[in-house]
């Protein structure tokens, strides 16, 4: 049976890659591989791209992550369960990069992109070896507190994230948050580079 803390207390986790923002959703695994929250389109539409997705433990939701019309600005938000903002998410156009703000408290997030030398590349295209690997960290401070390892696939893939294990758990939902939004970046057309402003 799936539970808060068995998301929110876990220091990894697999979450689905959602791609495309008229998707159904996707879910969130423990390492085990068992279900431990549904993420879901606030509400369907065949033709609007989705601009609100909850994630949902039992029927129970525990953070809206939500798109905000805002013209010229890149802008995301991470919803508590009663609606309030819980962060604001500026995304860099050309990385993606990330600046998040939790009541005052900033996470910064850098990219680096890993096993595409040329012989990984071959070997990946032949077979014999595994699929390139992009890895996402969350910084506050310098400190690492939660990094992304995705594979590089065309399809949708299930991506794994390590959370610091003395994270609490408010930051835990919000990186949880993130990673959706990373996802549906692709969408977003930014025209700032500088989104320090944001704030």
């Amino acid at each position: 049976m799936m539970d808060a803390m068995g998301l929110l207390g876990a220091d990894a986790l697999y979450i689905d890659e959602i791609k495309d923002r008229h998707s159904a959703g996707g879910r969130i695994y423990d390492p085990t591989g068992r279900p431990v929250a549904d993420i879901r389109p606030a509400r369907q539409h065949r033709l609007l791209a989705q601009r609100n997705w909850r994630v949902v433990v039992a029927d129970t939701l525990v953070l809206t992550v939500t798109d905000p019309r805002n013209p010229g600005r890149d802008r995301f938000e991470v919803l508590d369960p009663s609606g309030a903002r819980a962060a604001v998410v500026a995304v860099k156009y050309r990385s993606r990069d990330q600046i998040v703000k939790v009541n005052g408290e900033v996470l910064t997030t850098s990219q680096t992109t890993e096993g595409l030398s040329a012989r990984t590349a071959l070997n990946a295209i032949s077979g014999r070896g595994e699929a390139p690997t992009q890895t996402v960290t969350w910084a506050q401070d310098g400190r690492v507190a939660a990094r992304l390892t995705t594979r590089i696939s065309v399809a949708p893939t299930r991506q794994r994230l390590d959370l610091a294990p003395d994270l609490p758990v408010r930051l835990r939902a919000v990186v949880i948050g993130s990673v959706i939004i990373r996802n549906l970046k692709a969408d977003k057309i930014d025209t700032r580079p500088d989104l320090t402003d944001f704030f």
